[in-house]
């Protein structure tokens, strides 16, 4: 996809156990196309806004789809995991 004007959103740390973090830099735009592209991240869909929350998610991708939706950007939050998926831990700075 080409993201048109861009606009930072904000920024979010995953840990996982003893895993290196992850940072995930969150933008929102306008895209050229509506057009669903095939590729290697699993099945690709756009979901209204309002069924987001519907979805099977896990624990800290809420904790930064709310902000995001409500326009409370820009973000930085951290999440962690422990060695089975559970969200033991997440602060928000703004």
């Amino acid at each position: 996809w080409d993201l048109l004007a861009p606009h930072f959103a904000g920024i979010v740390t995953f840990i996982y156990g003893a895993d290196a973090p992850l940072y995930m830099f969150v933008y929102t735009g306008t895209i050229a196309s509506d057009e669903v592209v095939e590729n290697d991240e699993g099945v690709m869909a756009w979901i209204p806004k309002e069924k987001l929350f519907d979805l099977n998610l896990w624990a800290g991708d809420v904790k930064f789809l709310e902000p995001l939706l409500l326009g409370q950007t820009p973000f930085d939050i951290k999440v962690v995991y422990d060695e089975k998926g559970r969200l033991i831990e997440s602060q928000t700075w703004k």
